[in-house]
């Protein structure tokens, strides 16, 4: 049996899911949540396969985000991290 690592009570899997995340909303930072969703979706018919349904289930991610929590997201370029 494995056991996996965890980080403040997160397993490597999903802060790495968080990360992919991050990473793929940054892609996309409008300056507004509504902005970002507007550009994603105007992405996804470009996807492969599999990025489009993980870009998907991020979009559905931050449709139940408030504004507030949006904005305290820490999006940033790959480059300026």
């Amino acid at each position: 049996m494995t056991t996996a690592t965890k980080i403040n009570g997160q397993t490597e899997e999903k802060i790495t899911a968080l990360y992919c995340r991050l990473s793929v909303l940054s892609i996309y930072k409008t300056g507004s949540k509504e902005g970002l969703v507007v550009a994603m979706n105007a992405a996804l018919p470009f996807m492969d396969g599999e990025m489009r349904d993980f870009a998907a289930r991020t979009l559905a991610k931050v449709g139940r985000m408030t504004e507030a929590e949006f904005a305290g997201l820490a999006l940033y370029p790959a480059d300026e991290v």
